[in-house]
């Protein structure tokens, strides 16, 4: 478990993956691949052009519910931003703009929907740490109704015997914590914990 951003201290879990890709020497990469996070299913393909310092990629997916959706992706990337422009068809009022700022120990990240619509949210994440400590917290701010509808918060610390994460997430109302042992220095061979404490919200 890597801890440089928002969604690997927060969003710690078990995530399966299984995917084909080959890359030929035209700069051109073709991916076919199976996800499953939780009881959510995704399959897709992807294709991924570089040119020089912008990274640009398209990707069809069909998920648990059979909903199919074509995400067009252009990045580019400076020494200290990342910015990225995705636009969703047929959902195109999932549109975002990503902009990501790093330094060596934190990094800040905003996105910003394209089209504005009652759903609309705009999301704001910030982490501080090391690669080995990291401290991270996450919001969303409701554009129409001017209030914040999520807040989670966190940190995590791994080594290379044992990973560790305690997290705060559901707008406070969910504590969560989860420690992952190695038994080897190839870190194949683990055993896994989880406990959580839901507070009430009355």
């Amino acid at each position: 478990m890597d801890c440089h951003y928002f969604s690997d201290v927060l969003l710690y879990n078990n995530h399966l993956v299984f995917s084909i890709s080959t890359s030929p020497n035209t700069g051109v990469t073709l991916a076919a691949y199976f996800s499953e996070l939780g009881d959510r299913l995704k399959e897709g393909i992807v294709t991924e052009l570089d040119f020089g310092e912008t990274h640009t990629a398209i990707e069809a997916k069909v998920d648990t519910v059979s909903r199919f959706s074509t995400t067009l992706a252009c990045e580019r990337t400076s020494p200290f931003t990342k910015n990225t422009i995705e636009l969703r068809l047929p959902h195109d009022n999932t549109s975002m703009y990503h902009l990501r700022s790093f330094h060596e120990y934190a990094t800040l990240a905003t996105s910003v929907p394209l089209i504005n619509d009652a759903a609309t949210e705009t999301e704001f994440s910030t982490t501080v740490g090391t690669p080995h400590v990291a401290f991270a917290m996450g919001t969303k701010y409701h554009t129409t109704s001017r209030q914040f509808s999520m807040y989670d918060a966190g940190f995590c610390i791994t080594n290379p015997n044992c990973d560790a994460s305690i997290t705060l997430r559901d707008n406070a109302g969910l504590l969560r914590g989860s420690c992952v042992r190695y038994f080897d220095h190839e870190r194949k061979v683990a055993a896994a914990a989880t406990i959580h404490r839901v507070f009430s919200t009355k």
